[in-house]
């Protein structure tokens, strides 16, 4: 059984940038200037999107962790590291780093780790889904 969510409405702009509205939200990209973009920082590319969602997901999880627990928010820290391959071009890896100070309750640190595992686009990453193109007229 599959469930679809509500289609995405793609608007293509001036030069390379693109909005998206999806759920009552507009999100806008853009490319570097060397890919002719306006490369001005007013919007990021879809592949930071892909990044800064997994990066926004496994947050998720470690910062209501932590207030359910009364954990103070910078007794724990995450940075996520995109891996290249450089002779594909293609991501190898994508690496999550989670830091604590000594505020952290040391007993919590094992169950950060399986948090961040639990992330739903950690999992969908893991199981990719078919992507169909179809255009219309062939």
């Amino acid at each position: 059984m599959s469930t679809e969510l509500e289609t995405m409405k793609v608007n293509f702009l001036d030069r390379r940038k693109v909005s998206i509205e999806y759920r009552g939200h507009t999100i806008l990209t853009d490319q570097p200037k060397g890919v002719g973009g306006d490369g001005d920082g007013e919007a990021p590319t879809g592949f930071d999107l892909f990044l800064a969602s997994l990066a926004g997901c496994a947050g998720f999880y470690i910062q209501l962790f932590c207030q359910k627990r009364k954990i103070p928010l910078d007794a724990v820290s995450m940075s996520v590291t995109p891996v290249f391959d450089d002779e594909t071009d293609l991501l190898s890896s994508i690496n999550i780093e989670v830091e604590t100070n000594d505020q952290f309750p040391e007993k919590y640190k094992k169950t950060i780790y399986n948090l961040v595992d639990q992330c739903a686009v950690k999992k969908q990453l893991k199981n990719p889904p078919e992507v169909n193109i179809a255009v219309s007229g062939i």
